[in-house]
């Protein structure tokens, strides 16, 4: 094996357990106890310590005590609510891993960071292209089409400048993204049921506000980050993979100037 390399599932779980770690704040709480402690509630859904339900290693989901049951059964009740009213599982959870938990800091590797937005701006927007042809989004044109686009852009650096401030974290991304799909649907549509409508040049009502209102706050965060949005001039990306060479620098320690002999 060659040196400073490692097998393939080592880095696969290496790099499974970063993005798990930015996605679930283990020690967020003070005195150290897990956010989230997933063994204690498996057991509670019938699986013991080893990963296995209780009954077995071939056991069905009927085979459970009475109890597992009826907690998966309010488990998959409280998820179908949660992905169908804010489709945090379907939508913002899924992307976010991949948005901003893998290209983001790829992208501001190479590129400066408002160049990395925009590029994944454009990626985020081309995702979502399909949909236009589902009969079950907005009506499809070239208008509702380009504002769809300014709107997608101008959001792709708010989440820029959220993730470079919280060092890298998915959570908040999730969060972000949850809230932004949820808030039309739940509060500016209740309040404002003329953003629903057509503009009278074919756009609807909604891509044009959001447009116009994310557009400027792109536009003040670039003003008064510099360009930046967060990561400093020279500054590793929160996220990035360690190259080969920084690493091999990193591992190999540079003798001072004091401890070389002198010459004789």
């Amino acid at each position: 094996m060659l040196p400073n390399t490692r097998p393939r599932h080592l880095v696969f779980r290496s790099r499974l357990r970063h993005d798990v770690g930015d996605l679930v704040p283990v020690r967020a709480v003070p005195g150290g106890q897990p956010l989230v402690p997933v063994p204690r509630h498996l057991r509670l859904l019938g699986v013991d310590r080893s990963g296995y339900v209780r009954t077995g290693r071939r056991s069905r989901p009927h085979d459970l005590h009475p109890g597992g049951r009826r907690r998966i059964h309010r488990f998959c009740e409280a998820n179908r609510v949660v992905a169908g009213r804010f489709r945090v599982v379907g939508g913002p959870l899924g992307e976010e891993l991949g948005w901003r938990g893998f290209t983001l800091p790829r992208l501001q590797q190479r590129f400066h960071p408002v160049v990395a937005t925009l590029v994944l701006g454009l990626l985020w927007v081309g995702w979502h292209a399909p949909i236009w042809f589902s009969n079950n989004w907005t009506t499809l044109s070239v208008q509702n089409v380009l504002f769809y686009t300014v709107f997608m852009l101008a959001a792709s650096f708010q989440y820029t400048w959220i993730y470079n401030n919280t060092r890298g974290s998915i959570l908040i991304a999730v969060i972000v993204h949850a809230s932004m799909d949820a808030f039309p649907n739940m509060v500016l549509f209740k309040m404002f049921p003329a953003l629903a409508e057509q503009t009278s040049f074919g756009v609807n009502r909604l891509y044009v506000a959001l447009a116009v209102g994310l557009g400027l706050a792109a536009i003040a965060l670039i003003a008064a980050t510099k360009g930046r949005l967060g990561l400093p001039a020279g500054a590793t990306p929160p996220g990035a993979p360690v190259t080969g060479r920084k690493a091999e620098s990193s591992a190999t320690p540079v003798a001072d100037d004091s401890e070389r002999p002198s010459p004789a």
